[in-house]
């Protein structure tokens, strides 16, 4: 919640500034417009989503995984089958916060489509699906 003070404006005036989620950390930047009254606030704000690809995909024999690592922490790849049984994991140990990449061997999966979930600290941080072809 941000709350903004009357200061002597006159007609309109910006301020900017920096809002941190309390979910995941990420820090955006917003602007408030200051428009002669508490009333007539108006607040836009962009939240830009960590960067997460796999490719390729499909795939034969291995995918690399590229992200932005939202929080430092350890972090693990897990694939799952379309019943939900983990079929494949691969701890990455602990990363630090910033971009992140690792290549996974998916040779030894049937051919068919899983589901890939990349945790840190045992929480979800991003999720795709993969398919494995011959």
């Amino acid at each position: 919640m941000c709350v903004f003070k009357e200061q002597n404006l006159t007609g309109h005036a910006l301020f900017p500034f920096s809002l941190l989620s309390s979910l995941d950390g990420m820090e955006s930047e917003a602007v408030a417009q200051w428009n002669r009254g508490m009333a007539h606030v108006k607040l836009d704000v962009a939240f830009s989503e960590p960067e997460f690809s796999v490719f390729p995909n499909p795939a034969t024999d291995r995918v690399d995984i590229r992200w932005s690592q939202p929080k430092s922490g350890a972090t693990q790849v897990d694939i799952l089958d379309a019943a939900g049984r983990l079929v494949l994991s691969q701890t990455l140990g602990s990363l630090p916060l910033g971009d992140q990449q690792v290549i996974l061997s998916v040779s030894n999966l049937s051919p068919g489509t899983y589901q890939m979930r990349l945790t840190t600290d045992g929480q979800p941080m991003f999720q795709s699906s993969i398919h494995r072809t011959e």
